[in-house]
């Protein structure tokens, strides 16, 4: 190793990956083509093995986008009674874990349509309030 300190060894790796990216690229590229069908069975298996295969990726996808865990997740579902917080339909998928995207925080778990709606109106009351006046003419 070229530095015995760890913060300069990472940013050493940092800057020659940085430096490298291209054949990195193209080593990656070679080998996924010469090992797909392996990676290809070695990921079915995975997925074959299971729910625990399921909830655990359910898991991480919850920590890393929302930051919150499964039991969390569970928590706030029992406590909605387990439908979505604004038309209360018991959806038969998981329900969409709803966040203001400035802040990060958790507002609850909607379902798939509700979802889909409050991103297309980009969390704004007055494209709401607008839309509503349209639907009462």
């Amino acid at each position: 190793m070229p530095y015995k300190d760890r913060e300069k060894r990472r940013e050493y790796h940092r800057r020659y990956g940085t430096e490298h990216r291209e054949n990195f690229r193209k080593y990656w590229h070679k080998f996924y083509w010469a090992h797909r069908e392996q990676e290809a069975e070695r990921k079915r298996q995975y997925w074959r093995s299971g729910e625990d295969a399921h909830a655990r990726n359910a898991e991480y996808q919850l920590v890393r986008l929302y930051g919150i865990g499964l039991s969390e997740y569970n928590a706030m579902l029992a406590s909605q009674g387990g439908v979505c917080k604004t038309c209360g339909a018991r959806g038969t998928r998981r329900l969409c874990v709803d966040h203001d995207h400035k802040t990060g925080k958790v507002r609850g778990l909607l379902c798939r349509s509700c979802n889909f709606a409050l991103g297309l109106l980009q969390d704004n009351p007055d494209r709401l309030r607008a839309l509503l006046t349209y639907l009462g003419e």
